[in-house]
């Protein structure tokens, strides 16, 4: 693959991952705030973006608590979560990682209880705006070419 068609590929993988993020975390967000266009928002979307936010935080716990990345395994799977965003998160908590993957459990927990709290909401936030970085470093490193 030359090396433009990875750099639009990783792209659309980034931007694909940061929209489905985002617009899950709007839904919960303008039923949990009770905004007037929540009343717009069904149940069973609502549903769906808490069960859609779950399948990423696992696969998130799974894939940045595993020791080391394994290229050869990579081909053969389609990943949920793009690589460059498992870097950004690293690069972004490498300080307090360990503290991170807690938090990240927390969440993860609290959308399976459905007892989410300002607390889960912000780390979600944090999430989307890492998915978010890494689709405007990508598209940057594309356009430069």
């Amino acid at each position: 693959m030359s090396d433009l068609s990875s750099l639009s590929h990783d792209y659309a993988a980034s931007a694909s991952f940061a929209e489905e993020i985002n617009e899950s975390l709007l839904k919960l967000k303008k039923v949990l705030a009770k905004t007037p266009g929540s009343r717009f928002v069904r149940s069973e979307e609502v549903q769906e973006a808490r069960e859609n936010l779950r399948r990423i935080l696992s696969s998130l716990l799974q894939e940045i608590s595993k020791p080391e990345r394994n290229q050869a395994d990579e081909g053969f799977k389609t990943k949920l979560i793009p690589e460059e965003f498992i870097d950004g998160i690293h690069d972004k908590h490498k300080g307090r990682f360990s503290y991170f993957v807690e938090d990240l459990s927390e969440a993860l927990n609290a959308l399976d209880t459905n007892r989410i709290t300002n607390q889960t909401i912000n780390i979600l936030d944090d999430i989307c705006d890492i998915a978010d970085s890494t689709a405007s470093v990508t598209f940057r490193r594309l356009w430069r070419r």
